[in-house]
């Protein structure tokens, strides 16, 4: 380490390094809202750890943050932070040369959580409690497309065809995990849209799809806070946001979409996620035939 870096180094609290490291982010293309979560999860650390220098931070210090936080979050989120760390600590290292407190600790197992889609009461009960066109267009957008919520906030009016209920889907920058796409939208979703475009006032081809009262895009946080608000009204339960994704990968499948079609549809780089869809499918197509079978029903 050069005398000038060890000097930074020692200087340097972890709540100082956070907004070098959050605009380093941003200058890599990272989304804001993407950065907004890495600082949080950043400032936990810091108060775990009492605002320790950068340079002080050891492996047990490391290990003893993830102990705490399997206590208080789910598993696949201690991961989150987990890979956040990574990215933090690979930044300090090239910034201060300081050695990697977190190099040797492996990534946390977990298992993922099992995929339960919405039924159709579910979903015909959150449309009734639905109280505008607006919270109303946001369920059958996100049923009908199964675009991630934060693709479905990056909508224009001009992205999306009215006629042909065709989504042009564009990517956050890079495109490294939202992939630039078309997708499409029914009758009833299309209907739903054209409603609630009807009642703003002064609507252009860049005016964001789904929008706050005074026109501003809507985040993913700020969708997630509507529909739990919509979910509470209906009695439904354990309802986010890449749930209907969910619901729309299930459903698509059950409809005799192929996997190859909705990997395009979804936008995953690869079949891992998709086969998990599948899987689940294949297991309601066995339920369903022990339910149908002829030679069992009819006692032969």
């Amino acid at each position: 380490m050069s005398t000038q870096a060890k000097e930074r180094a020692h200087n340097m609290q972890i709540s100082q390094t956070i907004n070098g490291f959050c605009i380093t982010l941003l200058a890599d293309g990272y989304s804001p809202i993407t950065v907004k979560v890495y600082r949080q999860r950043l400032h936990r650390l810091s108060a775990f750890l009492r605002d320790k220098h950068i340079d002080t931070i050891t492996p047990d210090d490391m290990r003893s943050f993830y102990v705490e936080l399997h206590k208080t979050v789910s598993s696949s989120s201690v991961q989150a932070y987990w890979k956040t760390m990574r990215s933090f600590f690979r930044w300090a290292e090239t910034e201060f040369q300081c050695k990697r407190p977190d190099a040797d600790i492996p990534a946390p197992r977990f298992q993922h959580s099992v995929v339960v889609p919405f039924t159709h009461d579910e979903v015909a009960k959150m449309l009734r409690a639905a109280k505008t066109k607006r919270d109303k267009t946001i369920l059958l957008l996100l049923l009908d497309t199964g675009l991630r919520v934060s693709e479905a906030c990056r909508l224009n009016v001009a992205d999306v065809d009215l006629e042909t209920g065709t989504v042009q889907v564009r990517p956050w920058q890079s495109s490294a995990k939202s992939r630039p796409r078309v997708v499409y939208i029914g009758k009833a979703a299309r209907k739903a849209i054209w409603y609630y475009l009807s009642s703003r006032p002064d609507v252009d081809a860049n005016a964001p799809l789904i929008s706050t009262n005074v026109g501003h895009p809507l985040d993913r946080y700020q969708v997630a806070k509507i529909l739990t608000r919509i979910a509470t009204r209906a009695g439904v339960s354990k309802t986010h946001p890449h749930r209907f994704r969910h619901t729309f990968a299930i459903e698509f499948l059950r409809n005799g979409g192929n996997i190859f079609e909705l990997q395009r549809l979804l936008g995953h780089a690869s079949l891992q996620m998709v086969r998990m869809y599948l899987d689940l499918s294949d297991s309601d197509t066995a339920e369903a035939h022990k339910r149908a079978s002829p030679a069992d029903n009819w006692r032969l």
